[in-house]
Parts: structure tokens; C-alpha cells; sequence
């Protein structure tokens, strides 16, 4: 890449982040102003600088952000609903390519079976990050949410496997059966033990690690290689990053002595909103782009195309939950359930950067055929799959599919593990007395104080809570006051009594430590 590509993808992340922060104040849907946001900057033809590497694309940007989105899932929730999710993230994934070919073959004019079926295999798989906006914003019950986030990140394994297999089809013409499921066992086999391995070895040196910041540090950078592996070997990339991402997020989560947790949250939250505020805005720049590429003959039949698409992707997906929630006895316990699921198939981002993946030159110095329609026509499903998303949480209202409520698991939740904090203050008490090492009576006083205020604010009765509520409020409020006094104090020091400033920056990290926690966060 040239040093003016690096400029234009400064230039382009910045601006994405900025519209993104934008968005996120406003309470709007940031991947729809995004992409479009990004169309519109890519319409003059001086855009911000020339075509930006795909594969680079797909490696530095693609591949941590599904890492960052496993990372919040739970492996154990997927587990739960793990038929589903193989049947979604796999037989349907098939059955979709399939269909978006044929009609890909027969609706645009000169696109051959094979690179049709590259179409089709793009346009397969759900989007992990468009899913979990839509998903989580619409409020869906957990039951339901699971399954479509397990889909979302298990899929782009099964298309990214079929888009390999049909375009080695489009460079030889034809391909045998016993190549097919070669191909095939070796991107689901590879992406499985390199994703295992890989969760594995994160986990060993996270709870090795006695510097949480050169852990979540080398966190930052673990898809590259992960997914780089991967594809050495002929794995799927991205289901080896998904792999690695969910067996450390568990086993971290379980660790009671990992201390790095809090901050690697924080981390990624920072890290996945540049990567997705990017990943949108860089992907609606490209569409004027390939737009520009594409025969006025072609481009003339592709809103055909995109309408016919959507109706079959949409239908064969109605028809598919709702046979397997029929087979699964689902269909009487939530008899609407099955609609959200087919409504909730949204394309995004993922399948425009997996078709710009696609080589501009075969290995036997031929173009690849109408590549930039099937770029153009992928971006262009898309976008409309995205307008479509914002109908979700109409049809969840209407299949009256409300929210788990979360509160009485909380409140048990947190009683049970107050209680234990009492119980375990109390033994250790003990126990020191009995070693004649008594503990200070003012240091367990302060600890069980803090403790019978978190166990009152849990506590069924209206009046306890209410108290417990009023005692956090006001040691918030004054904490606040006192810390903001600190701080006064501290510029007052450094500004007049020329305190230096590496020690202004160390006191300063330790008042605002004491003011997350006051905040609970």
C-alpha cells in the first residue's frame, strides 16, 4: 500500500468515527448514516484517495471487529440453541448461495454459473455487526438473540468457504466432488483447531501475565495472526478468530483471578466502534466505486436483480425457520417467534468486503468475469437489507416477543453473592481472631457497611431498597464533591507550585480509578 492509500484510510476512519460519535449522541442508527454517508462522499470521482486493498480491509478491519464481537457473546448461550445456529449458519447458507445464483445467472445479463454462484455465496451469510445493532436495539429475548448471534458469527465461515470453492470453479471451469469436500473440511477443520488453539494460548498467557496492559495489548493484535494462520493452512480465517474469540471470553469470564478484565472491556468497546463506524462508512465508499464499473446494460437490470434477491433470501428463510422450529415442537410454546427469526436476516458489511476478495485476475492472467457487477450488485442488497433492518422492532412489537425480564434474576443474583461477601467477611474475621491477628474493628465495620448496603438495595422490601438507594445516592454525591475538590487541588499544584507534570498524570489516573468506582463504572 502507498503512502497515499495509508493517508486515505486515516482520513476515511477519522471521518468515520467522527459521523459515528454523532450518531451515538443522537440516538440514530449509525450504520445506515454511515454507509450512506459514505456514498455520498464517494460520488465525486475526487474522492478521498484510490481503492484500498481488500484483502487489507478484511484483515485489519474485518477480522478484530467479529473478534470483539464474540468476545461479548458466551459460548455457553450458543451452546444452549447449537442445533439451531448449525442449521442456520450452515444448510441455510447453502440453500441461499444456491438460489442467489441461479437467479444471478439468469437475471444479469453475461454473468456465467460460477461467478454467479460467487454472488451467491457472498450474499449468504448474515452480518454479525449489522445483526447485533438491529438485534439488540429491537429488544429481542434472549432465546431469540442467541440464535441470531451465534448464526451471525458462524456463518461467514460457510460462505467464505463456498466463495473460495467457486471461484476456483470460475479459474478451472469445473471442479470434482472430491476437491469440493477437500476444500470444504479444510476451511470448517482448519478455522476449528486454529481457532481452538489460538483461544487456548490467549487464555494461558492473560492468566500468566502480571501486566494487564501488555495483555490486552497483545488482545489488540491476537485476530491478525489468528486469522493470517488460518488461511495459511487453507482454514477459514474468520470462524478461527469467531473460535478463539468465544474460548477466551469464557475462560476469562470464569477466571476469578484474571485482573485485566475490566480494562480489555473497555479497550474493545473503544476499538469495535472505530472498527464498525470504518467498516460501514469504507464500504458505502466503494459503491460509487464499482458503480462506475459496471456495463449500462448490466447496471440496468440490477434493481431487478436486488428485488428478486430479497424475495428469495427473505422467503427461503421464512420457510426455513419455520420448518425447523415445526421439527423442534417450537412453533406451539412461541408461535410468532419464527417470524422475527426470518425477519431478522440482515446483510451487511461483511458480504461487500468478501466480494471485493474476489481476485481482479485468475491465475491464468484472465480478468475475472463482471467482477465489479457482482461488487456493485452485493453493495447494492446491502443497502436495502439495512433500510429493511429498521423494521424489526415493528414486527417484535407485533409478535409481541417482549424483553427477558432481567430484574428478578439481578436481584437473586446479587443477594446471593452479597450474601457470600458477608459470609466470607465473617470467616475471615474469625479466622484472624483465632491467629491472634485480629482485624482492625474500623476496616471490617467500613467493608460490611458497604456490603449490607448493596444486600439492602437487592432486598425485596419497597423500604429497605428505598433506603439502600438513598445511602448509594448520597455517597455518590458527596463523593463527587470531594473528588472534584481533589482535582481543583491538583491543577491549583501543578499550575502554581509547578508540581511536575508526570506526577500530575499519576495522581490523576488514581482520582479518576476512585471516581469509576464510585460510579460503578
Amino acid at each position: 500500500m502507498e503512502s497515499s492509500e495509508f493517508v486515505a484510510l486515516g482520513i476515511a476512519v477519522l471521518v468515520a468515527c467522527i459521523i459515528g460519535a454523532l450518531c451515538r449522541n443522537r440516538g440514530w442508527n449509525s450504520a445506515l448514516v454511515l454507509l450512506f454517508s459514505g456514498i455520498v462522499l464517494g460520488l465525486p470521482d475526487f474522492t478521498l484517495g484510490p481503492e484500498l486493498d481488500p484483502e487489507l480491509i478484511l484483515l485489519l478491519v474485518l477480522a478484530p471487529l467479529v473478534f470483539g464481537e464474540a468476545l461479548s457473546s458466551s459460548i455457553l448461550d450458543i451452546r444452549r440453541v447449537g442445533a439451531r445456529v448449525s442449521a442456520l449458519a450452515i444448510l441455510l447458507v447453502l440453500i441461499g448461495a444456491a438460489l442467489v445464483g441461479v437467479a444471478a445467472s439468469l437475471i444479469l445479463p453475461g454473468l456465467a454459473l460460477p461467478a454467479a454462484l460467487c454472488l451467491g455465496a457472498v450474499l449468504g451469510p448474515t452480518d454479525a455487526v449489522s445483526v447485533a445493532s438491529t438485534a439488540k436495539s429491537a429488544g429481542l429475548p434472549r432465546r431469540v438473540l442467541h440464535v441470531l448471534e451465534g448464526e451471525s458469527l458462524l456463518n461467514d465461515g460457510t460462505a467464505l468457504s463456498l466463495l473460495r470453492i467457486f471461484i476456483s470453479v470460475t479459474a478451472a471451469g469445473a471442479v470434482v466432488a472430491s476437491e469440493l469436500l477437500v476444500t470444504t473440511a479444510l476451511a470448517f477443520g482448519g478455522g476449528i483447531v486454529v481457532g481452538v488453539i489460538g483461544g487456548v494460548v490467549l487464555h494461558q498467557i492473560a492468566m500468566r501475565s502480571r501486566d494487564s496492559t501488555v495483555t490486552n495489548g497483545l488482545l489488540l493484535l491476537a485476530p491478525l495472526p489468528i486469522y493470517g494462520i488460518a488461511e495459511l493452512v487453507q482454514g477459514s480465517g474468520i470462524l478461527a478468530v469467531v473460535i478463539a474469540a468465544l474460548i477466551f471470553g469464557q475462560r476469562t469470564s470464569s477466571a476469578t483471578g484474571y485482573r485485566g478484565r475490566l480494562q480489555a472491556t473497555s479497550i474493545w468497546r473503544a476499538f469495535t466502534f472505530i472498527l464498525q463506524s470504518s467498516a460501514f462508512f469504507l464500504v458505502g465508499m466503494g459503491v460509487p466505486i464499482e458503480f462506475r464499473k459496471v456495463p449500462a446494460d448490466q447496471l440496468s437490470v440490477v434493481p431487478l436483480f436486488v428485488a428478486v434477491v430479497l424475495v428469495l433470501l427473505i422467503v427461503s428463510r421464512f420457510a426455513f425457520v419455520y420448518v425447523m422450529g415445526a421439527v423442534g415442537g417450537r412453533l406451539k410454546a412461541h408461535p410468532r417467534e419464527w417470524v422475527v427469526l426470518g425477519w431478522a436476516g440482515t446483510r451487511g458489511p461483511i458480504s461487500v468486503l468478501a466480494a471485493l476478495t474476489i481476485p481482479k485476475v485468475l491465475d491464468d492472467g484472465s480478468y475475472f468475469p463482471d467482477r465489479a457487477l457482482i461488487i456493485f450488485s452485493t453493495s447494492a442488497v446491502v443497502v436495502v437489507s439495512l433500510l429493511l433492518s429498521t423494521t424489526l422492532p415493528a414486527v417484535v412489537r407485533w409478535a409481541r416477543l417482549t424483553p427477558d425480564d432481567e430484574e428478578a434474576e439481578l436481584r437473586r443474583a446479587k443477594l446471593a453473592i452479597s450474601r457470600a461477601a458477608l459470609d466470607c467477611l465473617d470467616d475471615v474475621a474469625d479466622q484472624a481472631a483465632r491467629l491472634d491477628q485480629p482485624i482492625d474493628s474500623q476496616v471490617l465495620a467500613n467493608l460490611r457497611s458497604a456490603a449490607e448496603v448493596r444486600l439492602a438495595m437487592t432486598n425485596p422490601s419497597d423500604t429497605e431498597a428505598t433506603a439502600g438507594e438513598l445511602v448509594v445516592e448520597q455517597r455518590q454525591q458527596v463523593g463527587l464533591a470531594m473528588i472534584r475538590a481533589e482535582q481543583e487541588e491538583l491543577l491549583r499544584l501543578r499550575d502554581n507550585d509547578a508540581l511536575p507534570d508526570s506526577l500530575f498524570r499519576q495522581l490523576q489516573l488514581e482520582i479518576d480509578a476512585r471516581r469509576r468506582t464510585l460510579l460503578g463504572s
